[in-house]
C-alpha cells in the first residue's frame, strides 16, 4: 500500500495487502520492539485472518513469513513458526457476504461479559453475540465508537491460555 518508511527512530513499517484482499503491516523494530506483555488480561493474544482463500492466503504467508499451516477437522488453519503459534485462519463462506477478507485481533479479558458491557457502556457495539468456542472459551466480536474492530475472549483456562498461543 505504501513502500517501507520510518518511524521516527521506533523502526520501519509498511502496509501491504496480501492476493485475498487482506491488509497487513509489518514492522522492524529500531527503539520501540513491540509488545511486550502478550497472553494476560488486557493484552493481545491471538490474531486471526479471515479470508475466502486460505490456501492461497497459506501459500502467501508461508513464502513471506516462513510460516507452516495445519488444518483442523474444522477447516480451522493454525499458522506456527515452528513449535510457536503465530496466528489462525479461517474461511469466509457465503454468510460472510459484504466483509471484505481481514486480520482481526484478540484481546483476553477475564471476563467476556463484563468487558463486552464495558465496551457498549463507551460507545462501543457487540458485533455478534458472545459465543462459545469450544474447549478455548467464549468470545465476541466488538466495534469500537471510531469504527475499528476487534475480539476480545475468555479463556476457558483461567490461569494461562493454551499452549503456544
Amino acid at each position: 500500500m505504501f513502500p517501507p518508511m520510518d518511524v521516527m527512530d521506533s523502526g520501519r513499517m509498511t502496509i501491504a495487502q496480501d492476493p485475498t484482499g487482506a491488509m497487513f503491516g509489518v514492522w522492524q523494530p529500531k527503539n520501540h520492539i513491540g509488545a511486550q506483555l502478550v497472553n494476560q488480561p488486557g493484552t493481545l493474544c491471538w490474531n486471526e485472518l479471515q479470508t475466502p482463500d486460505t490456501e492461497s492466503a497459506l501459500n502467501f504467508y508461508s513464502q513471506v513469513f516462513g510460516w507452516t499451516g495445519e488444518k483442523d477437522a474444522t477447516g480451522y488453519v493454525t499458522l506456527s513458526t515452528g513449535e510457536r503459534r503465530q496466528a489462525g485462519m479461517m474461511t469466509m463462506d457465503e454468510s460472510w457476504e459484504g466483509v471484505p477478507p481481514n486480520w482481526t485481533v484478540y484481546f483476553r479479558v477475564e471476563d467476556v461479559e463484563a468487558s463486552a458491557a464495558r465496551a457498549e457502556e463507551l460507545g462501543g457495539k457487540l458485533l455478534m453475540p458472545i459465543t462459545d468456542a469450544g474447549d478455548l472459551g467464549r468470545f465476541t466480536i466488538v466495534q469500537d465508537p471510531q469504527g475499528a474492530m476487534f475480539s476480545i475472549i475468555q479463556f476457558s483456562v483461567p490461569a494461562d491460555p493454551p499452549p503456544g498461543y
